[in-house]
């Protein structure tokens, strides 16, 4: 992942937390942080594992990753 890939998803993480601003409900705003955060950590390591994918030991099974 090159750093304009990565600071574009950064930016849609920043856009995303703040439309979490209008939610009045803790447990609401817990549960979208949490998906936001997750998605976003999967996205940056599935694009920095891209280039690795000729390795011949690569994992035939992707974890579920809390879903």
């Amino acid at each position: 992942m090159n750093e304009e890939n990565f600071s574009k998803e950064i930016e849609e993480y920043i856009t995303a937390v703040k439309s979490l601003a209008s939610i009045d409900n803790f447990y609401d705003y817990e549960k979208k942080f949490a998906d936001f955060h997750r998605d976003l950590g999967k996205k940056v390591l599935e694009k920095s594992l891209e280039h690795k994918s000729e390795i011949g030991r690569k994992k035939k099974s992707v974890p579920n990753l809390g879903k």
